[in-house]
């Protein structure tokens, strides 16, 4: 298997990893719950998505009008140290008829507490302050993505 070769920075930015991965984490587990929560209102409501973060809010289970789905929270190391990659992944099927887990939107968390991901016009904001747009934009792109087909 071909890796990626490691460079001083990679190494350079695994220094405090175990600090940053468990801030890493807290800041997903406020992130999803805050995302969670968006959907309660009318306007989220509207929008089929329900989110269950579990109790560490690492994982949470999701059902959509376009089925199930999962979300999961992954360490990552980056270019610029240290992130959070909370993916989302669809139910489906694979071509002998069997359960499949299918990669569709993921939204990263940097050291700096700021969200980013692949919605229209993404501008990165603050885990901890109170961006009800942002949230809802962000709940609005994982609908649109677990719906999306992916053929």
């Amino acid at each position: 298997m071909d890796y990626k070769k490691l460079t001083p920075q990679d190494l350079d930015n695994t220094r405090f990893a175990r600090a940053e991965a468990a801030e890493l984490r807290f800041n997903a587990k406020q992130a999803i719950e805050k995302l969670a929560a968006e959907l309660t209102d009318d306007d989220g409501a509207k929008l089929g998505l329900s989110i269950t973060p579990s109790s560490d809010g690492l994982d949470s289970a999701i059902e959509s009008p376009f089925g199930v789905a999962r979300g999961r929270c992954l360490i990552r190391l980056g270019n610029k140290g240290v992130y959070a990659k909370y993916v989302f992944e669809r139910k489906d099927r694979d071509e002998l008829d069997r359960d499949r887990w299918v990669e569709v939107f993921h939204f990263k968390i940097d050291r700096d507490k700021r969200i980013t991901s692949e919605v229209p016009d993404d501008q990165p904001f603050h885990v901890e302050r109170n961006y009800r747009h942002q949230y809802f934009v962000l709940a609005q792109s994982l609908t649109a993505a677990l719906g999306r087909d992916l053929n």
